[in-house]
């Protein structure tokens, strides 16, 4: 239970500085979306997941999932504000 506390308690924390990077991406004309960043990301969790012993295709899996939150949380920060 504690791990999995951990994990919901960083997934909030990043939720928060999504918040905040959506208002800097805002104000400074940035777009949501970075492909080259995004593409970077992901080469970078198949690397650890590998290193670590974790199936690549899971940890991939669930940082798409990360990802498209962080993206629609951007998005609606746009909206809103």
């Amino acid at each position: 239970d504690k791990i999995d506390d951990e994990i919901l308690d960083n997934l909030a924390r990043r939720k928060s500085i999504v918040k905040e990077i959506a208002k800097l991406k805002k104000s400074m004309k940035i777009p949501v979306f970075d492909s080259d960043r995004e593409r970077y990301m992901m080469n970078r969790i198949k690397s650890k997941s590998r290193r670590i012993g974790l199936k690549e295709k899971f940890a991939v899996k669930l940082f798409k999932l990360i990802l498209e939150d962080s993206k629609t949380e951007q998005k609606s920060s746009r909206l809103n504000k």
